[in-house]
């Protein structure tokens, strides 16, 4: 189905970015993390998480007081107790370095204790040592996430549901609706210009029903339903199919069981 694809592209891309900070060199790392953040933050469902995690914390402050302990020793980088605080705050150190504020390999060399005799050895080791565990952590706690949204009670297709209209998830969805429109305006794709005006009218029509604050779900499924499989079939790798799979993915955030109906 078209979210499972997404989502399973979604791990694919990631785990590609994260080899590519892995294996950057010091010069490169702030780049790298750029593309890593970027892909999480170009999937909704993934953004909204991390938005919880990062919540309510303040890096500036917790930072400024890293290195000042007592201890003898090679100095620690003292992490919140609590683990989704401690990869919050994990998340948003990795944010100031992918914007240069803060430098891997001067990291590796003051908290990675023999970590080598040279910047990049420095960042090679601040980075397997602590973006690898927290990057697998992440990954980890995405999936958990979204198995307990899979598992939620979902509505059945006859079922009405209620909208959020203030939710960044709807404007999302309506946002992804108006592309879907555009793209097939400007299609070439369709060698029947009456299906491909069909196509349009549906989309739109559920566009309008989504404008309602209360909406039955078995109508919008069934209106879309052609055009999912088109988007799986001869639309495939196209402008108008990737279109068309971002707004099911969004429109299944919105509403879950579509998820599973398209």
């Amino acid at each position: 189905m078209v979210i499972e694809k997404h989502i399973s592209n979604f791990h694919a891309t990631y785990d590609e970015l994260t080899r590519e900070v892995l294996l950057a060199m010091n010069s490169f790392v702030a780049e790298r993390l750029q593309e890593w953040f970027a892909h999480l933050d170009g999937e909704p469902e993934a953004a909204a998480s991390i938005g919880e995690l990062q919540g309510g914390q303040n890096f500036s402050q917790w930072f400024a007081m890293q290195g000042r302990s007592p201890q003898p020793g090679a100095p620690k980088l003292e992490w919140p107790s609590e683990n989704e605080k401690r990869l919050g705050m994990q998340l948003l150190m990795f944010r100031s370095m992918a914007r240069g504020d803060i430098n891997a390999g001067m990291l590796g060399k003051m908290y990675i204790p023999g970590s080598g005799r040279n910047i990049n050895d420095n960042s090679r080791a601040f980075i397997d040592q602590v973006f690898r565990p927290m990057s697998r952590e992440l990954i980890r706690y995405l999936r958990r996430i979204g198995e307990a949204k899979a598992e939620e009670a979902v509505p059945a297709a006859d079922r009405v549901v209620s909208l959020d209209h203030n939710s960044k998830t709807y404007t999302d969805a309506l946002d992804a609706a108006d592309e879907v429109e555009t793209a097939l305006k400007e299609a070439n794709d369709f060698t029947d210009s009456e299906e491909k005006e069909q196509r349009i009218a549906e989309v739109s029509a559920v566009r309008r029903l989504l404008i309602a604050i209360r909406v039955r779900v078995e109508p919008i499924i069934a209106i879309l339903k052609p055009l999912a499989e088109q988007a799986r079939t001869k639309l495939k790798d196209t402008i108008v199919g990737m279109a068309v799979s971002k707004f099911l993915a969004l429109l299944g955030a919105l509403i879950s069981y579509i998820w599973s109906a398209l």
